[in-house]
C-alpha cells in the first residue's frame, strides 16, 4: 500500500501544532517565583576583632508580586510577609561552633549582627551559620 506525500505530512503537522498549542502561557500572565531564600554576605574574620555581619530576605513568607489565578492565590491577594525574630548567628569551624549573637530583620528582611570574632579561631576555613539554615564560606585570617 502506498502513501501520497500529503498523508505523511499530515500527521507531523497536526503532532506539531499539538505540541505548540501545549507551550502557551495560560490567560492573566504566568506565575511568579521570584522570593530568594535568606543569604548571608562574605565578611573577613580576624579572632579577637569586631565585626558586622549582614544579611538579607530572613522573612517567612514570599509576596512575590505575581501569581495569576493559581492555586487558590490570585495576584489581587499578596502573600504576607513577616520579618523573622531572634536569628541566631553561629562561626563553625573544625567541629566547634562559636554563638556570635542574635538579631532581629527589619521590615525589609535585612539582619545585621555586631559581632566580637572569637579568640579560638585558626587560620583557615570557616562557615558562619543563621538560623540553622542559611550559611556562608568565610576566611578566617591573621
Amino acid at each position: 500500500m502506498s502513501h501520497s506525500p500529503r498523508t505523511r505530512v499530515l500527521p507531523l503537522l497536526l503532532l506539531a501544532g499539538l505540541l505548540g498549542a501545549s507551550f502557551v502561557p495560560p490567560a492573566g500572565g504566568a506565575a511568579s517565583a521570584s522570593c530568594a531564600g535568606p543569604s548571608l554576605d562574605r565578611v573577613r574574620v580576624v579572632a579577637g576583632d569586631p565585626g558586622t555581619v549582614t544579611g538579607q530576605a530572613f522573612v517567612d513568607g514570599c509576596d512575590d508580586g505575581g501569581g495569576g489565578d493559581a492555586f487558590g492565590c490570585t495576584s489581587e491577594e499578596p502573600e504576607p510577609v513577616v520579618p523573622l525574630v531572634a536569628v541566631d548567628l553561629v562561626l563553625v569551624q573544625d567541629g566547634s561552633r562559636y554563638p556570635l549573637g542574635t538579631a532581629d530583620a527589619d521590615a525589609s528582611g535585612a539582619v545585621t549582627w555586631d559581632v566580637t570574632w572569637p579568640n579560638g579561631v585558626t587560620p583557615g576555613r570557616a562557615r558562619l551559620v543563621a538560623d540553622d539554615s542559611t550559611s556562608v564560606d568565610v576566611r578566617v585570617v591573621g
